[in-house]
């Protein structure tokens, strides 16, 4: 029974959370203005600080964790997202460094640039230990 967290690498995850912070903060300044300005709040008001809330939320939901793995049913970090048995995938296919779990009538691809090296050789171990066979297609 494996718990494996999958974590973006912090060169990929740079570019996402300072467009959020930077939204963020630009929403909520805009609502300091019109409140300074006219002193009090009409519907544009109001509309900047569900932006500027929505998106402080977004960037805490997009945290450093991508996936997680929990007795090897596969979730994504995302609202709503489902989850998967890795354990009943057919074959793992490795392609230039994505590593893909193919199943009857479905694939799913984690795209293996994005993770830290760390979370690289705990998939890698998760795949070892419930001995899935693998199939590397080398890059031509």
């Amino acid at each position: 029974m494996q718990n494996v967290k999958l974590k973006y690498k912090p060169e990929a995850v740079n570019g996402t959370h300072k467009y959020f912070k930077y939204m963020g903060l630009f929403w909520l300044i805009m609502v300091v203005i019109q409140i300074i300005t006219e002193n009090t709040l009409n519907e544009l008001g109001w509309y900047s600080i569900i932006f500027g809330i929505s998106h402080v939320i977004a960037l805490n939901i997009e945290s450093h964790v991508f996936a997680t793995i929990k007795n090897g049913m596969f979730k994504k970090n995302r609202w709503f997202a489902s989850q998967t048995d890795l354990t009943k995938a057919k074959y793992v296919k490795k392609f230039a460094g994505d590593v893909s779990f193919v199943f009857n009538n479905k694939e799913i691809r984690i795209e293996a640039m994005f993770l830290d090296e760390t979370s690289q050789d705990d998939l890698d171990n998760f795949i070892a230990s419930y001995e899935i066979p693998t199939k590397v297609i080398p890059v031509q």
